[in-house]
């Protein structure tokens, strides 16, 4: 049906790293490819940090030691890692960059997705806004919105559910909808316990959104 297809070999290979990633410490996979001109190429390609390798690979200069959150109730499940990259010299590049996965199949979109991203928004917003700034003095209001904490995140998602369903036969987009809730809410409940535990993390990447919010200040005026 769809004729003949040329494949990069070194898709298929990222395509099995993101994979291996997300089963057991420890799994591997002798991986071989033969490109176009013949040349070999073969990797023993072992699980030894979980999702936490998409992060090692992607990530510059982190703020922070990734955070790590995991929830699976029997119905749902959720394993997300992220950081965020201050990207040295350069300072953050952009906003979010996301890796993202629903029942080991590669996603663009869904609801996995919006759910852990708003979790996490919320989360920052609501504390920068409401703690971290909330005794300044009127005149020099400072606001933190959800750009501000996208700014730098980079974001490794692992999710699956019971029943899933996608949009399009690619499997690209996870559409159910109690996905968003869950993702959410275990997002938001681990950045509650992860502050208790790690008050310098919070600190350091307080600080960060502080900077980032005062720069965007002072491009809008």
């Amino acid at each position: 049906i769809m004729g003949d297809i040329s494949l990069p070999w070194k898709k298929a290979y990222r395509l099995v790293k993101n994979i291996m990633c997300q089963i057991n410490i420890g799994a591997y996979c002798n991986f071989e490819a033969i490109d176009i001109n013949g040349k070999k190429f073969t990797e023993k390609i072992v699980n030894q940090d979980g999702i936490l390798a998409v992060l090692y690979h992607k990530v510059k200069s982190p703020i922070i030691k990734p955070i790590c959150i995991f929830e699976d109730d029997g119905f749902h499940k959720l394993n997300i890692a992220f950081c965020f990259d201050g990207g040295g010299e350069d300072g953050p590049e952009g906003i979010e960059d996301i890796t993202a996965f629903s029942n080991l199949c590669p996603t663009t979109k869904g609801t996995h997705i919006e759910g852990a991203l708003d979790g996490i928004c919320r989360w920052f917003v609501q504390y920068m806004n409401n703690i971290y700034l909330a005794n300044q003095k009127a005149k020099d209001k400072l606001k933190v919105n959800q750009s501000d904490i996208k700014t730098g995140l980079t974001v490794m998602i692992s999710a699956a559910h019971l029943d899933p369903e996608f949009t399009g036969q690619a499997k690209e987009i996870l559409s159910n909808q109690d996905m968003f809730g869950f993702c959410k809410d275990v997002v938001q409940k681990g950045l509650d316990q992860w502050s208790k535990d790690n008050p310098q993390d919070l600190a350091k990447i307080s600080k960060f959104f502080k900077e980032i919010a005062e720069i965007r200040q002072k491009g809008d005026c």
